[in-house]
């Protein structure tokens, strides 16, 4: 009885190991940044408060903060970041897309997206494991439709910025 105790323990606490390997948004936000400034790195990257229990809000934040700069720079290779009322409109989509903690699909909704991607979405996160990773997922996906509308709105997708684009993205992606 001792014995399978134990097992059942050590089964656990591997399976919690597993998961354990820093929440996906501060470890690509090292990568992609890697050739940028330490200052902007810190900007991007939230601490958790070790006070709370629960450290997901500062995992998604640090999501959002990364798809805001990815995207940012794919959008600073287009001719559009010379336009004031384009850069105002990319701007928001970072301030109106952070998720709202405890309802975490709500921005995900406010995209417009059809409910056949909505499912999909959801059913590329369901599964996954630990919070954090969850709520990311969530995040990018959110981000990554409402930036490529912003692009396709704006006729940028040229072939060189859509590579781009999607170079970025899988790079970013929890």
């Amino acid at each position: 009885m001792l014995v399978n105790k134990i097992k059942t323990a050590i089964v656990g606490a591997s399976v919690v190991l597993a998961g354990c390997n820093g929440p996906a948004s501060h470890e690509n936000a090292k990568k992609y940044m890697m050739n940028k400034p330490q200052k902007e790195l810190e900007a991007v990257i939230e601490h958790p408060n070790p006070r709370k229990s629960i450290y997901t809000e500062a995992y998604v934040r640090t999501q959002s903060n990364l798809d805001s700069v990815a995207y940012r720079d794919v959008f600073m290779a287009t001719n559009a970041s010379k336009d004031s009322s384009k850069v105002a409109e990319f701007n928001k989509i970072a301030a109106k897309g952070k998720m709202e903690m405890h309802i975490p699909t709500k921005k995900l909704v406010e995209t417009n997206i059809t409910a056949k991607e909505y499912n999909e979405i959801l059913d590329g996160v369901r599964g996954t494991f630990g919070s954090e990773r969850y709520y990311e997922r969530i995040q990018y996906a959110t981000d990554s439709i409402n930036y490529r509308k912003f692009f396709d709105k704006h006729k940028l997708m040229t072939p060189k910025v859509e590579k781009f684009f999607n170079t970025v993205s899988k790079q970013i992606k929890p």
